[in-house]
């Protein structure tokens, strides 16, 4: 590493791309200049991201963002963070708080186009907003939005619908029926989401299997597909640190997906049930207002907040805070409790540590501090140890609380699960990690499995494996869950002629989904019927205005086909779509891009609604454990959230095409390139 600045001192280069490598006297100081050069590439985001937190959205945006705010201030996105904050070691507040000055020095280094038309300027971080920010990337990525729609679907349909709909209901043994009945009568907040498991890829394989003889890492983590990027690539260095991976918007080092030099690691969603909801019972009396708890009457805190709404009149929000947790639906009340809150400890420590681990055991180590959301985590270091691990606080539930929320008057314990799954990786082997069911301590419901047996599969009997076989499998198009619709499809008789025709064509298909193929356009159009047939059977007749896209009973069962395919009679609705189907002349034409949803190159759609590509890798990575830059990375669009910046989608050809960047860390090369660095002052 080339020599480091004196304490007090952050430089920051840009490489060919744009992304900020950064290098600082101390760790607090690479802290700020983190967070001064995400300010820099992403003071759009940034704002919109504090105001998230702090459920101020309306107040530049206007009615639209109302519903936000007010579950913001419901749920305590700031309430958490501070008091995370506050218990903090003091090490862990010098590099959040660090952080948070650097951002709100960079927000003022250009002007922002987006605040200036809306005629508003970037406020001041507060030294906790930084854990406001990584919570609110997750308070809704977990089992919450799930249970409202399960608890939603049973009462109006019963618990055979929820068990119907199940995401690898094909796939394992049904939960018994009393499991999955709701009582209560819902109406659904709109939370925002589009409706799909948050899922990611990963896979580890060990050295004896690879060219260089160490470890290959490779996954791509699957959310929204936005503008700016969820995640941003950065490169960081001070006393004790070298770390290159992709951090968080609004979040200091990196969390998720890193490469030290001598260790690496990266995550998929473990689909963990670690959020309790808890329908409460509320009165008010000459004390205040009541709630009904296991040992009776409790007392509450409630207060109301005044929330701006740019051109209306402002709102009144009613917090209410129970001895489980806040409140954050009504008819009935259900209150959110997770880890986390209970603990008021978001595992902000461990944003520390991994900065400095530079073994497969450090990164074990630091990751039993981590809270939520729970992951499954690959990790491997030169040495050539390499581990699969879940990290974070999986509560002890049973029965209907891992399903659908439960009586707050009923105790449920605080214990959590002791041993969460973990595996080593023989040098010879491999592992992958895809959201599918490898421990049913950690949740009741996985994603299906294809994902995970189609990388298998590309995986199994090879050696001499490079990155650029990585991105090979990150491309991959093949489709096995078509599997079960196709075998249906190839047992239907007494067709006519034009329908014959069609069950031909999808029985030769190569079940691609490559954005030229016309098979894959006419098995989509067929998918879509199919699904737009059987959602009426499963309609929530609430008003299509209270449900937010979690709860899109259409969606939903594109989700669940899998599992309605194995237990359903879908004769006459397959017989109907391949008559009707008016397919797109390619695939690409109605959804833009190669693969779809479960495809390892998981551009995901929603069947039944839109063929339009709605998620996908928001990164791709590849590590090679023996050379850092031999290693590859790419995000959807570029470095910089700025438009007018050569950055904003300088990778976005790349991205598309399936290709990974080299990952440069060497700074001789990196100063070569960028002979005048940035240099702030930090104190």
């Amino acid at each position: 590493m080339a020599s480091l600045p004196p304490a007090g001192v952050v430089e920051v280069l840009r490489d060919r791309h744009g992304i900020p490598h950064i290098r600082g006297g101390s760790i607090p100081d690479l802290a700020y200049g983190q967070g001064w050069a995400c300010a820099v590439d992403r003071t759009w985001q940034l704002e919109l991201e504090r105001r998230r937190v702090t459920g101020t959205l309306a107040a530049l945006m206007g009615p639209q963002a109302l519903e936000w705010d007010v579950f913001a201030r419901q749920v305590g996105l700031t309430r958490l963070a501070e008091s995370a904050y506050a218990q903090a070691d003091p090490e862990t507040q010098q590099l959040i708080s660090a952080y948070a000055r650097g951002v709100t020095v960079g927000n003022t280094v250009r002007p922002c186009a987006e605040l200036a038309e809306l005629q508003a300027e970037p406020v001041s971080w507060e030294p906790w907003t930084p854990l406001a920010v990584f919570w609110l990337n997750h308070v809704l990525f977990s089992t919450f939005p799930t249970k409202l729609w399960r608890a939603a679907l049973s009462h109006a349909h019963g618990p055979e619908a929820v068990r119907a709909l199940l995401l690898d209901g094909a796939h394992r043994a049904p939960p018994p029926l009393a499991d999955l009945t709701f009582p209560y009568d819902l109406t659904l907040p709109v939370l925002g989401g589009d409706g799909q498991p948050a899922g990611s890829n990963a896979w580890a394989i060990g050295g004896t299997r690879t060219r260089s003889g160490r470890p290959l890492l490779a996954g791509d983590p699957h959310r929204l597909l936005e503008m700016p990027n969820t995640y941003l690539q950065v490169h960081l260095a001070a006393p004790g640190v070298d770390v290159a991976g992709l951090a968080f918007a609004g979040v200091p080092g990196v969390p998720h997906f890193g490469h030290a030099g001598t260790v690496a690691w990266g995550i998929t969603n473990a689909m963990a049930d670690y959020q309790d909801l808890r329908v409460e019972q509320l009165r008010a009396t000459p004390e205040g207002l009541q709630a009904r708890g296991p040992h009776g009457w409790e007392a509450t805190t409630s207060w109301t907040e005044e929330i701006e709404v740019r051109g209306a009149q402002p709102v009144q929000a009613q917090v209410i805070v129970t001895s489980r947790g806040p409140v954050v639906t009504t008819d009935p009340p259900l209150s959110l409790s997770s880890p986390a809150q209970r603990s008021h400890d978001l595992g902000a420590r461990v944003l520390l540590d991994l900065l400095t681990a530079t073994t497969t055991q450090d990164v074990d180590v630091a990751l039993d501090g981590w809270v939520e959301p729970v992951n499954s985590v690959v990790i491997a270091d030169r040495h050539g140890a390499v581990l699969l691990r879940t990290a974070g606080q999986v509560p002890v539930r049973q029965g209907a609380a891992r399903w659908l929320p439960v009586p707050a008057w009923i105790e449920l314990p605080h214990t959590h699960v002791t041993s969460l799954p973990k595996k080593t990786v023989d040098p010879e082997a491999h592992l992958v990690t895809a959201n599918q069911r490898w421990s049913d301590d950690v949740g009741p419901e996985f994603c299906p499995p294809y994902r995970a047996q189609r990388i298998d599969a590309m995986l199994q009997g090879r050696s001499d494996l490079t990155v650029e076989d990585m991105a090979a499998i990150h491309r991959d198009t093949t489709l096995l869950a078509a599997t079960p619709l196709l075998d249906r499809i190839g047992q239907l008789q007494d067709l006519s002629p034009h329908a014959r025709k069609r069950q031909s064509r999808l029985q030769a298909w190569d079940r691609r989904m490559d954005a030229s193929s016309e098979s894959a356009a006419l098995f989509a159009a067929v998918r879509s019927l199919v699904v737009q047939a059987i959602s009426p059977r499963f309609a929530l007749d609430r008003g299509a205005d209270l449900f937010a896209p979690w709860c899109d009973v259409t969606a939903r069962v594109a989700l669940g086909l899998d599992a309605l395919l194995a237990q359903e009679d879908l004769d006459d609705a397959l017989r109907q779509a391949l008559e009707d189907a008016e397919p797109a002349s390619t695939w690409g034409q109605t959804h833009g891009l190669d693969g779809d949803t479960d495809c390892v190159c998981a551009t995901s759609s929603v069947p039944g609604v839109t063929d339009a590509c709605t998620r996908g890798p928001v990164a791709r990575w590849a590590w090679d454990l023996e050379d850092r830059d031999a290693s590859g990375w790419v995000v959807p669009h570029g470095a910089a959230g700025d438009p007018s910046s050569p950055h904003h989608a300088d990778q976005r050809e790349a991205w598309t095409r399936g290709e990974l960047l080299l990952l440069s860390t060497d700074w001789v090369r990196l100063t070569a390139d960028d002979p005048r660095p940035t240099t702030l002052h930090t104190r």
